[in-house]
């Protein structure tokens, strides 16, 4: 199973989800704001599932952003024009226990035309998960592929066109767990997280590594990057 680490991610949304200035920002989204799920209970909920909320860094005006029962929302991710939300979905009651019942969606910055990208088994992968934006917004990283052996892929803004990057485009898949895909500021390589074997455990007990994006040879392999705590 994949890791769980709500706590830091929490923390990690509450230090660097907050954007600096309103340029080119669409209506109903706030110039400086949070994104976060919570599982509050709303009156009238009939359940309590996890939805997607905004809040200003001042801790002003929170605002649920989705409102569905039927499914636990959670891992937002603002586009970097601010326009777009990506996050993913499972049934409700289940959260990030059980990657093999993600789906991928992406919605508009308030809450509208939400769409579902990479439905559960997209592309044959048999679980999905960490999305995470390219610098111009024109691309997605994220894990997939076997429950026991994930890799790390490319896929275009709409879901399409999966590129292998771990391991190569064409060669074998990089062993064990590959996790957390996170863009260089110029969207030419990825850090990720490389576990040897599945895990429940917060800690992999492998390092970080890093690979280009555009893919590799079959022979490339990635270049650790010493874990610091």
């Amino acid at each position: 199973m994949i890791p769980t680490r709500r706590w830091r991610r929490s923390l990690w949304l509450l230090c660097a989800w907050a954007s600096a200035t309103s340029a080119g920002l669409p209506d109903g989204a706030p110039a400086e704001q949070l994104l976060f799920d919570s599982n509050r209970q709303e009156a009238g909920d009939p359940v309590q599932n996890y939805e997607i909320y905004s809040l200003r860094v001042d801790g002003s005006a929170p605002r649920r952003l989705t409102h569905d029962d039927r499914h636990d929302s959670w891992w937002p991710r603002p586009s970097p024009d601010h326009r777009r939300i990506l996050f993913v979905r499972t049934p409700a009651g289940v959260h990030d226990r059980d990657y093999r019942q993600v789906s991928t969606w992406v919605m508009n910055a308030d809450g509208s035309e939400l769409r579902e990208i990479l439905p559960r088994g997209a592309h044959g992968w048999g679980i999905q998960g960490h999305p995470e934006w390219s610098p111009d917004g024109r691309r997605i990283a994220t894990m997939g592929g076997r429950a026991a052996n994930a890799q790390i892929y490319i896929v275009q803004a709409d879901g399409s066109a999966p590129a292998k990057v771990t391991g190569g485009a064409q060669g074998p898949d990089r062993g064990g767990m590959n996790l957390d895909p996170s863009w260089s500021p110029d969207g030419s390589k990825l850090l990720f997280i490389g576990c040897r074997m599945a895990t429940r455990s917060p800690g992999c007990g492998t390092p970080a590594v890093a690979a280009p994006c555009a893919g590799a040879s079959s022979g490339w392999q990635p270049t650790a990057v010493p874990r610091r705590l």
